[in-house]
């Protein structure tokens, strides 16, 4: 699928079942999920907004899913 041709909502669901491997950084579920970072900056944002992933910061920013 292109990047054009990929949905905000898509591009979440594809975030959220990256992350349930663990705790993951941004810019690599960009590239695991083949999108561009700043639509994956956006979506990552709305998500922690919704209360459904986290960041962590060790040493470096990671993303997570909450509770995890």
């Amino acid at each position: 699928m292109a990047l054009s041709e990929m949905s905000s909502d898509e591009i979440e669901q594809k975030i959220l079942k990256h992350l349930e491997s663990g705790k993951v950084k941004v810019r690599a579920v960009s590239k695991s999920i083949d999108a561009d970072k700043k639509l994956v900056d956006r979506a990552i944002a709305k998500l922690a907004k919704e209360d459904r992933i986290e960041y962590l910061y060790l040493d470096t920013s990671y993303v997570q899913l909450k509770g995890k």
